[in-house]
């Protein structure tokens, strides 16, 4: 079945939005994952560990001015990481009403148990709600990017080789 402008129009935006959501929610996770590599020579895969690699380096006395800044930037990408998980590995699916005056969205995505076992789970959501998770999504960026900017220059932390950098890394 082709798609009429409405819908069109409708998962144009869909697709743009869950692109800045996806790319802001990047930005942080590799920023993250850099200054573990860089100060620590660790690369934490998952999300999680990253967090705690970076919470742990802030920690350090050299960085305590940071410390709530970055701890702030790290719990409020918690936030995101279902979301970030249903726009990178779940299918969207849109459904217009048959007067194509209304419509939802619809993400499906599995997700692996403890238990070895795997469930299916949903989300539902407007072109608006949609917009403004976006929203938010680009003011915690700014927010995250003036964070770390500021970390980088203060702590030149683009320039400072760690004393076990591997010859191959430099």
């Amino acid at each position: 079945m082709e798609m009429n402008e409405f819908q069109k129009r409708l998962t144009d935006e869909a697709c743009l939005l869950r692109g800045k959501i996806i790319a802001g929610y990047s930005l942080v996770e590799y920023v993250l994952a850099d200054i573990s590599v860089r100060l620590d020579l660790k690369f934490p895969y998952r999300i999680k560990d990253r967090i705690k690699a970076v919470k742990q380096i802030v920690h350090r006395p050299e960085y305590q001015a940071y410390r709530n800044d970055f701890h702030r930037v790290c719990d409020e990408l918690l936030r995101y990481d279902d979301l970030r998980n249903f726009l990178a590995h779940g299918i969207m699916v849109l459904e217009t009403s048959p007067d194509q005056t209304t419509h939802r969205f619809v993400m499906q995505r599995y997700k692996h148990l403890k238990t070895g076992k795997f469930r299916r789970l949903t989300l539902e959501f407007s072109v608006e709600d949609f917009r403004r998770v976006a929203d938010e999504m680009v003011k915690y960026t700014n927010d995250a990017h003036a964070v770390f900017h500021k970390f980088y220059i203060e702590q030149a932390v683009e320039t400072f080789v760690h004393p076990d950098t591997p010859p191959e890394l430099l």
